[in-house]
């Protein structure tokens, strides 16, 4: 199999949808393609700024630190996925640390090629800024929506919200560790373990140390609801 081409990667991508034909064989003579061990570090949180990446192949976890210094789950990055790019754009120190999940292939775009891209091109300027708004009102409408939940249907609100956005099929574990159940849901660690045991009981969820997974969707709905 021919390995891609960095024209054929942005076309693929989402983020790149509205983009002119010209933006992209300029960002495409700019871009390389870089190859991540799983567990390596891509960048950390407080890092200089630096480049954007376009994932290809793998899983990048996007993680930041909390005033307690434990690690909280921000977003897991996949295949045709930007990562780094708010950063790159605005000239900002790194806000997360991102963490190759498994091996990752990730094409790595200049930050000055990024921004000369969205100054001369409105349209991928325009599709850019959609999709940041309508992550940023998603994220407002889950949290709102799980306000006044009893504990159980806020843990099995969170564990479908998580499911749907990353795309986890049922069996597979979901990116959440029990830490970051604790600040997503302001419950101490003995509640949630308390509610993921009812989960479990339910034949909604099973648990193995740090992993946990969906065994019925249809379940934690209905646990949900």
């Amino acid at each position: 199999m021919e390995p891609i081409q960095p024209r054929t990667a942005l076309e693929r991508s989402p983020d790149f949808a509205g983009a002119e034909r010209a933006t992209l064989e300029r960002l495409a003579a700019r871009m390389v393609l870089r190859d991540y061990p799983a567990g390596t570090e891509i960048f950390s949180e407080g890092d200089p700024p630096g480049p954007g990446y376009l994932v290809q192949s793998g899983r990048v976890q996007l993680s930041s630190t909390r005033p307690d210094q434990r690690a909280q789950l921000l977003a897991i990055i996949g295949p045709g996925e930007l990562l780094g790019e708010m950063t790159a754009l605005l000239k900002r120190a790194r806000t997360a640390t991102g963490i190759a999940l498994e091996p990752v292939s990730a094409w790595e775009i200049p930050a000055d090629a990024l921004q000369a891209a969205l100054q001369a091109d409105a349209r991928l300027a325009h599709t850019m800024l959609l999709a940041v708004m309508e992550l940023l009102v998603d994220r407002d409408v889950r949290a709102v929506r799980r306000l006044g939940l009893p504990p159980i249907q806020q843990l099995a609100t969170i564990i479908l919200d998580l499911q749907r956005t990353e795309r986890v099929a049922e069996g597979a574990p979901l990116p959440l560790r029990l830490a970051d159940l604790e600040v997503l849901t302001g419950e101490s660690q003995m509640a949630c373990l308390m509610n993921l045991a009812r989960l479990r009981r339910a034949g909604a969820v099973e648990t193995s140390g740090e992993q946990l997974v969906v065994r019925s969707s249809e379940r934690l709905r209905r646990l949900a609801e």
